[in-house]
């Protein structure tokens, strides 16, 4: 009656622990967890354990064939151990956490390998490997010592299942070997009762059965606490993912209204280009009819004048003028060479008509490159001709201009003009209507042309205009003073 009692207790315990490790078996399936597949060899060298300490006949009849226990061989209390140390090892974490620990624990799972191949051989051919039994008196020492082991680390630890894993190492030390050690006896307890808890098999499959349900309700946590971090990291990594998605969203948008605001100034730049070309062009095509009114004047008065041979020079020099005009005004920079040398016609067609009261000189220093240098086209010409209208023109005898180039420094070229008539102020005075009108027209549009050249060219080209005075402070000319970078 006492046997079949506990081969009854056996059966439940034996059940519980294997539907535990088919479970366990299949999380691990599905996880890839080694902690799922450490316990679930754990719960089945546990149940099969229990199956071969129990009469199969009152325990497994249903999911074994008969003698089954006989079969199975010998389940040594050494392979329960690895499992457990394996276990108890991985969802601490021993090997990050205690390094030192965990190759204590490797020597005694080595050391639990051996004892069970021991254990396997003697049942294979049915005699024990050793005669002294001090051998197997101490066959219980490594696993006592992993759990004991096991039990500090896990004391130890600052794990959040440290209390499930305590709590079920505490149950199998207590429930299993207390009894026995202190050699407990119940003897006023109903005839079940009795047969029950004064078993000693008894307390160690409650004992076994106690920790492998703690270790349940700790792998059950452990994979709540790991269900939680995955959501927490899933809602930090979508967080950052819309952060970064915001962030990126408006480095596009200010991109596109940085491309946008580029688009529109390099439309109004192109557009303002086009612009100052246009009247670019407009006031050369002003220019260039004014060369030609002053020169046609000057040719009809020698015809006049019956004065055949200097009408002749005169229109050489008109034509070779009018040449280098048209050909300069085709472009937007023209070489220094080629300004110089149109200025240089300009200035004798008009000695020539003003019966060579108009003396000049062109200086050139030796720094400046007459063939490299570029600058405007007619730019020069209309200063010169008011030199000539206002300054000299009002003396009787004439007068002096001079022109002088020179480049102080390498990306600046300096021009100057001036002449040695009778200044501004004076000029102002007499109110010459010719002069007027050519002050209205040449100088009006050259000084349009140097606004549009710096807006063009991004450039800063400026105009000084000094008034000369002699010892004695009274006007003795103007001088005009141009700075061009190049």
């Amino acid at each position: 009656m006492a046997h079949e009692c506990t081969t009854g207790g056996g059966r439940l315990t034996g059940r519980g622990l294997f539907f535990m490790s088919v479970y366990t078996f299949y999380s691990f399936f599905l996880s890839r967890d080694r902690a799922f597949l450490y316990y679930a060899l754990y719960a089945l060298t546990c149940f099969l354990f229990t199956l071969h300490h129990i009469d199969y006949r009152f325990s497994f009849a249903l999911l074994f064939p008969v003698r089954m226990s006989e079969a199975l061989g010998p389940f040594h209390v050494a392979l329960i151990a690895l499992f457990y140390t394996l276990f108890v090892a991985e969802v601490v974490p021993v090997r990050t956490q205690f390094p030192g620990t965990w190759r204590i624990l490797q020597g005694l799972m080595v050391i639990l390998v051996f004892q069970e191949l021991q254990s396997l051989i003697e049942w294979i051919y049915q005699k024990p490997l050793f005669r002294n039994n001090t051998f197997y008196i101490f066959a219980m020492v490594p696993a006592g010592l992993a759990t004991l082991v096991l039990l500090s680390t896990v004391f130890r630890s600052n794990s959040a299942i440290r209390s499930y894993l305590l709590a079920g190492m505490v149950s199998l030390l207590v429930i299993s070997f207390l009894p026995g050690s202190l050699d407990l006896y119940f003897p006023s307890l109903n005839q079940i009762a009795y047969n029950f808890f004064n078993d000693p098999f008894f307390w160690v499959i409650a004992g076994l059965f106690m920790e492998a349900f703690c270790f349940a309700l700790a792998l059950a946590y452990r994979g709540r606490l790991i269900e939680v971090e995955k959501r927490r990291i899933q809602e930090h990594y979508t967080q950052d993912l819309e952060a970064q998605l915001t962030e990126r969203s408006h480095a596009i948008e200010e991109q596109s209204l940085q491309l946008e605001k580029q688009h529109i100034q390099q439309l109004k730049t192109e557009y303002e280009r086009k612009l100052a070309d246009t009247e670019m062009i407009a006031l050369r095509a002003q220019m260039n009819p004014h060369f030609v009114f002053n020169c046609l004047n000057s040719i009809k008065l020698y015809t006049l004048q019956n004065e055949s041979e200097q009408a002749s020079e005169y229109l050489t020099k008109f034509a070779r003028l009018i040449r280098l005009v048209l050909e300069n005004s085709r472009s937007d920079l023209v070489l220094l060479k080629n300004e110089l040398e149109a200025l240089q016609l300009y200035i004798e067609l008009e000695a020539m008509r003003f019966k060579h009261k108009v003396r000049f000189s062109i200086l050139v220093s030796p720094e400046v490159d007459p063939q490299y240098l570029r600058l405007p086209p007619l730019l020069l010409q209309p200063f010169v001709e008011n030199a000539i209208w206002h300054g000299l023109m009002h003396k009787t005898e004439g007068g002096l201009v001079c022109i002088s180039v020179c480049q102080p420094a390498e990306h600046l070229l300096l021009i100057e003009i001036s002449d040695d008539g009778v200044g501004r102020k004076k000029a102002a005075e007499l109110k010459s209507k010719s002069a007027n009108k050519h002050k209205s027209f040449g100088m009006q549009v050259t000084a349009e042309r140097i606004r549009i050249i710096n807006q063009l060219y991004n450039i800063h080209a400026e105009t000084q205009i000094q008034d000369l005075e002699d010892t004695r402070g009274d006007p003795c000319g103007t001088k005009v003073v141009l700075q061009i970078p190049v």
